[in-house]
């Protein structure tokens, strides 16, 4: 099976910076610009790649993270099949190109979530992933400083946790909107697009960025994120890939993301327990918008990322991104597939199919529980918990 995005265009990268944060950007190219310099599936950074690496297995809590980092050094250079600075597609294919700003999860980064963002540069969007600066990335630089993950106590589960991921959203969803700014600005011409040592050059997207049809998507703590940058930003989609709401317990009542398309893509092996509650009601806090969830069979949370594809499957499997027997990368087709039908197709025709049981690996998700590891049983004896935490916060 080939990882080529599935979409009519080449797609290229570039890695940049949006001050005050850095950011991966992806952009549809012509198809013979992919042959060109093979994009690196991770950016460039001072010490790379064994710094990266190292920070990678530390956060999954792999034992030697340092000494087993240096046998992995390979790993930084594998590349993607996308260009690495190739010209942007000309205005006469498309004159205007839809915008997409991706958020990722806890431990994630700025270049984990490579193939969704590929998929979507493929179909004709731009997406800009930052780096976010609450703490989140496993190791981050923002304006100069690096940002170590900030871990919590996974102890203590409570109010005290709730304010403190609350806080982390906070940052999070102003990070999304000095990236809306600083893509503003560069649309403009206001601003130039800086790109990070290692990186090529990038293209210029003066008068390029269709800021009316903006798009945005994250995983785990990122579906957090978009929803609670939905409800104070207008745009037109969002899509929400395993969403971890714990932080939107005790507002979820009052969450609106307006007229925009919404849609729950969830892992049938994810273990997201708190989220029952908050996805019971978000369909009654979204009545104007278009709400629908599906789920992806034998996913488990972390195939939302690209992790496991780039490294040895064994250190995937050790460090819970992938389930032993799995596939990862057709796991992450299927991710793809629903996230561009959603965004490009006829969204109930393909509803149809799925519920007729003609899309492999998809199911139709109900939007009033979350779908954990184990029986439904075990989901339900575990709600009480869930409701008892969102009390104590409210």
């Amino acid at each position: 099976m080939s990882e080529r995005p599935a979409g009519q265009y080449g797609v290229s990268v570039v890695d940049v910076s949006l001050p005050p944060l850095r950011a991966r950007l992806f952009y549809p190219t012509a198809n013979s610009s992919v042959s060109a310099l093979q994009a690196p599936w991770l950016p460039p950074s001072e010490s790379f790649p064994h710094e990266t690496i190292t920070n990678v297995l530390r956060f999954a809590n792999i034992p030697f993270a340092s000494a087993l980092a240096m046998p992995l050094h390979t790993v930084g250079t594998r590349t993607l099949p996308a260009a690495y600075g190739a010209p942007l597609l000309p205005s006469q294919t498309i004159s205007e190109l839809p915008v997409h700003i991706f958020s990722h999860g806890l431990g994630g980064s700025t270049g984990g979530y490579n193939h969704v963002c590929m998929e979507l540069a493929s179909c004709g969007h731009v997406v800009f992933a930052p780096e976010h600066s609450d703490g989140s990335a496993f190791l981050a630089r923002v304006g100069g400083e690096e940002i170590g993950y900030a871990r919590y106590n996974p102890l203590s589960h409570g109010p005290s946790e709730l304010g403190f991921r609350r806080s982390q959203l906070r940052t999070r969803v102003t990070d999304l909107e000095q990236t809306l700014r600083n893509i503003q600005s560069l649309n403009s011409g206001e601003q130039s697009l800086q790109t990070l040592p290692g990186s090529p050059r990038a293209p210029s997207f003066v008068g390029r960025l269709n800021l009316e049809n903006l798009h945005v998507c994250g995983h785990s703590f990122g579906g957090a994120t978009v929803l609670a940058f939905a409800k104070k930003t207008r745009v037109n989609a969002v899509i929400c890939l395993d969403a971890w709401l714990r932080s939107l317990l005790p507002e979820v009542r009052n969450l609106d993301v307006g007229a925009a398309k919404l849609l729950f893509v969830d892992q049938e092996l994810s273990n997201m327990r708190e989220s029952i509650t908050a996805r019971e009601r978000l369909p009654r806090m979204s009545q104007r918008a278009i709400c629908d969830a599906v789920l992806v069979e034998e996913a488990t949370h972390n195939n939302a990322s690209d992790f496991a594809l780039r490294v040895p499957k064994w250190i995937a499997i050790a460090a819970g991104m992938t389930k032993r027997g799995s596939d990862p990368l057709l796991l992450l087709k299927r991710q793809g597939q629903v996230v561009l039908e959603f965004l490009h197709g006829d969204w109930r025709e393909f509803r149809e199919r799925i519920g007729n049981g003609d899309v492999p690996g998809i199911r139709l998700a109900p939007l009033g529980k979350a779908r954990c590891l184990g029986s439904y049983n075990e989901v339900e004896a575990d709600k009480p918990r869930a409701q008892a935490e969102v009390a104590a916060a409210e």
